[in-house]
């Protein structure tokens, strides 16, 4: 094993977010500004569950159930061993690639956006007395810069949840 250098380390960290985005590589900066200027998070502050779809699975529960159930407990995990995380943040985008994957009832024009109000009502019907904060964000034609809405509303999720989810945050 070779040596490449000594880095520095947050110690005693007390995060309080985390954020689940779409890692797609087009809103990396965007991403970045937007966590620091407005959410007001700088680096050791949050968890970052970037992945492809962000939280798509979390509007799905019925048509993507394994993805749904892992990105949950990855959330009620980390809430339940930082209790110093009070905020979920879900981002998602227009023209979300990681659709063309999804199920073919997942899909459609306007999808994206709306599926973010659907994806934080299950993570309010898990952490009720967390604070659920979904943001839009969409790229400008025939521009490098990206527009960001915040979500007013989060919609009841309503599909059924099967009785073994009530303890999703257990690793087995």
């Amino acid at each position: 094993m070779k040596h490449i250098g000594t880095f520095r380390i947050n110690v005693n960290p007390k995060p309080e977010a985390i954020i689940v985005a779409c890692g797609d590589c087009r809103f990396h900066n965007t991403f970045d500004e937007f966590r620091e200027n407005v959410l007001q998070l700088p680096n050791g502050t949050f968890f970052p569950i970037r992945n492809a779809g962000g939280p798509t699975p979390l509007a799905h529960s019925d048509l993507m159930p394994s993805r749904c159930k892992g990105m949950l407990k990855q959330i009620m995990f980390l809430c339940a061993n930082f209790p110093s995380i009070y905020r979920i943040i879900l981002i998602g985008h227009l023209n979300c690639k990681y659709y063309l994957a999804a199920p073919e009832q997942c899909q459609g024009q306007g999808k994206e956006l709306r599926d973010l109000p659907i994806a934080g009502g299950l993570v309010k019907r898990f952490l009720p007395t967390h604070k659920v904060e979904p943001y839009f964000f969409e790229p400008i034609l025939d521009d490098d810069r990206v527009k960001v809405y915040a979500i007013d509303e989060l919609k009841r999720h309503d599909s059924p949840i099967p009785a073994n989810w009530t303890k999703a945050y257990q690793i087995i």
